[in-house]
């Protein structure tokens, strides 16, 4: 039978061909699906890799002209997307083909802005699992069992990853949600924005994403210049709660403002002047 998922599947690809090609072979082979890739500039690819990519029929193949960050690819796959849903992926990462139709086709039937679904994660090239998705598996399977409203904001607001979830693509585009130019961190605040903005969600006890835990990647490198971009966007998320959440909701978010301290210990900023930083944000160490 026929399913029309009228879906656009949006991956920023950046040096790792072989894994794309893994993460392609778990899309199931549909016309309704429209798989849109975001070379940024990769460096190790020859050119018969480029040219397979770019003749590559199930897809649309864009490539930047120099590397601008895996959130200038999405931002540019969002643009060019033209189904009513879309997911997003990493192109190390890769979906489970025997769940695919069953999570998006019930996604759909549940007519939210966001559908969640709980994603699990193995080491690279083995089979061994990893705790590195279990936060958000964590929460869509609270939020599942019981909808408080402290689970709901849970998942709202805690769900730090673009990947494992559907959208509705006018949601994204009429609230113009996009992700930032950071080399890291950048889905932080776009995981925020459209968790929060969004009217209605939906989870669904399905898996259908897998994370790789890859050794070298910049989600575990931990240099001076990393963890500064990650401090200064965890402030930007502070601020964004602060001012978009009921003051209520905000004790869901207990210290925030010591943990932005402590995360700018890490990259070498100053105590005192992580507390000025808080002061003048108007932002209280401890909720």
């Amino acid at each position: 039978m026929y399913i029309n998922y009228d879906l656009s599947i949006i991956i920023a690809h950046y040096n790792s061909f072989d894994k794309l090609n893994v993460l392609l072979q778990s899309i199931p082979e549909n016309n309704s699906i429209e798989i849109i890739v975001v070379d940024d500039y990769s460096t190790n690819l020859s050119n018969d890799e480029l040219d397979s990519l770019s003749n590559n029929t199930r897809l649309i193949f864009l490539k930047n002209n120099q590397t601008k960050g895996a959130g200038v690819a999405r931002n540019i796959g969002l643009n060019k997307a033209s189904r009513k849903y879309v997911l997003f992926a990493d192109s190390d990462d890769y979906f489970v083909k025997e769940n695919f139709q069953k999570a998006i086709v019930a996604g759909q039937k549940l007519n939210k802005d966001i559908v969640f679904f709980p994603p699990i994660s193995y080491v690279e090239n083995t089979e061994m699992p990893t705790k590195k998705a279990k936060p958000f598996k964590t929460r869509v399977l609270k939020y599942i069992h019981k909808q408080s409203a402290k689970n709901e904001n849970r998942l709202r607001t805690k769900f730090h990853v673009p990947w494992s979830k559907l959208y509705k693509r006018n949601y994204l585009i009429k609230n113009k949600i996009l992700f930032q130019n950071t080399i890291v961190s950048n889905d932080a605040l776009f995981s925020l924005k459209s968790g929060l903005l969004a009217k209605n969600i939906g989870a669904l006890d399905v898996v259908i994403y897998v994370y790789v835990s890859g050794e070298k990647s910049l989600t575990t490198i931990k240099d001076k210049h990393i963890l500064q971009i990650r401090t200064d966007v965890y402030l930007d998320y502070i601020k964004y709660l602060k001012n978009n959440l009921p003051k209520k909701q905000m004790n869901y978010h207990r210290l925030l403002g010591l943990k932005y301290i402590y995360m700018g210990l890490k990259s070498g900023q100053s105590v005192l002047k992580s507390i000025n930083i808080l002061k003048k944000n108007k932002i209280k160490i401890i909720f």
